[in-house]
């Protein structure tokens, strides 16, 4: 203890081999505990121990994973894979049987009678999985999406934007089942919507009505503008992209088209050159 001149040991702090007086020590309690508080942590210095931070779970909550089985193992990274190119498993509606279903008429699965009205009875249904046509219809326009986009799988923005525009779609058609058949109170297949108010007076009661449009058309037109900014931000992420490729002078491995003009505008170059140096000029008529 004598060598110790100034500092802290034990939690207590010492000036000149002696400890400080409860007053003092309170206060550089207090100073050390604010240091600690907004000392910057220390941040990962490779990508490598970004992920691996990144990875670490607790060991509460790995002792939980080593219970599972095999089978629920295999569940949840067929859900991660999902997931990961973002393929929207709760968007489509849950099925609850013919009974319950709002668009039981749209369903492909019963048979159909002579009038088109369908056969409850005809039919197997996926109790409380994903509506099979819902599933499948947002399946087949996120594969449009990124067919069509030419969207990378592997890049996650791409790909989330290509996710967002098939679950619009797939939002709007639910939309449009309603207009067509009517929602729970049989209204919107005009597109407008008859709100009927009771209001008592002396007289006694009486009854009004207030037609407006139907919330779902509007709701079609949000869907739509949602859509529209979607694509700009698809075409602003290209274009970023680009013009970033251009900077770097790798604009040649973006595109097929990219590449066609680089060399057309090589061989121009070189065609200039040769006329430069006395080669005969090419002609438009030749």
């Amino acid at each position: 203890m004598a060598k110790l001149r100034n500092g802290k040991i034990g939690g207590r702090y010492y000036r000149a081999g002696r400890p400080l007086p409860k007053a003092e020590q309170l206060a550089l309690q207090r100073q050390d505990d604010l240091q600690l508080l907004t000392r910057p942590l220390k941040s990962p210095e490779s990508l490598d121990e970004i992920l691996e931070l990144l990875a670490t779970e607790t060991p509460q909550y790995q002792a939980y994973l080593d219970q599972l089985t095999p089978a629920k193992i295999g569940r949840i990274k067929q859900g991660l894979a999902h997931m990961r190119h973002g393929l929207h498993m709760v968007a489509p509606l849950t099925c609850h049987g013919p009974e319950k279903c709002l668009f039981f008429n749209s369903c492909p699965i019963p048979d159909k009678d002579k009038t088109g009205r369908p056969i409850p009875e005809s039919g197997i249904y996926p109790l409380y999985q994903s509506c099979v046509y819902e599933k499948s219809y947002i399946q087949q326009k996120l594969i449009d999406y990124v067919i069509y986009l030419n969207i990378d799988p592997h890049n996650p923005v791409e790909i989330a934007i290509a996710n967002d525009l098939a679950l619009i779609d797939l939002l709007k058609n639910r939309a449009l089942l309603i207009m067509a058949n009517g929602d729970r109170d049989g209204q919107g297949r005009d597109f407008l919507r008859v709100d009927m108010s009771l209001s008592t007076s002396d007289r006694g009661t009486v009854s009004s009505s207030m037609t407006t449009l139907h919330p779902v058309a509007t709701y079609i037109d949000t869907l739509e503008k949602r859509k529209e900014r979607w694509l700009d931000k698809l075409i602003e992420t290209r274009k970023g992209k680009a013009e970033l490729a251009h900077r770097l002078g790798t604009i040649d491995q973006e595109s097929e088209l990219a590449r066609e003009l680089k060399e057309m505008r090589k061989f121009f170059e070189e065609q200039a050159k040769k006329t430069i140096e006395g080669d005969q000029p090419i002609l438009l008529g030749d």
